[in-house]
């Protein structure tokens, strides 16, 4: 898979230590939907550096309809409460946890894509 813009990649990495890249969070959500055993851990990275991996569940999510990620579910993430205001400035949206963002890939995203949207 291409990754065209580095501030929304994500990766998973298997229980057999394979790693999967991905273009966006949403990607990786999906993928893990349908392969939750074979997932051993789930990471992002930071859009201000992208360079800085953070494990998913430490991260801090944004949804801003300001800031389409590459499969347009509209997700960031962000390694501090600080650098997650500073995007909530920026680009406005809100917060969310990984709960949130499970529910979401499962259920509504899923139809999204369905419908093209």
């Amino acid at each position: 898979m291409n990754i065209v813009d580095m501030r929304f990649k994500a990766e998973l990495i298997t229980q057999k230590g394979k790693i999967h890249h991905f273009d966006s969070i949403e990607c990786m959500m999906g993928w893990w939907a349908n392969h939750r055993e074979k997932t051993a851990s789930r990471w992002v990275s930071d859009f201000y550096s992208p360079e800085t991996w953070i494990p998913l569940e430490k991260a801090f999510l944004l949804k801003s309809k300001t800031l389409p990620s590459p499969m347009r579910a509209f997700l960031s993430a962000y390694a501090s409460e600080q650098e997650l205001k500073r995007a909530l400035q920026e680009y406005g949206g809100v917060e969310w946890n990984t709960r949130q963002l499970e529910s979401y890939i499962e259920g509504p995203w899923q139809e999204e894509v369905k419908k093209g949207e």
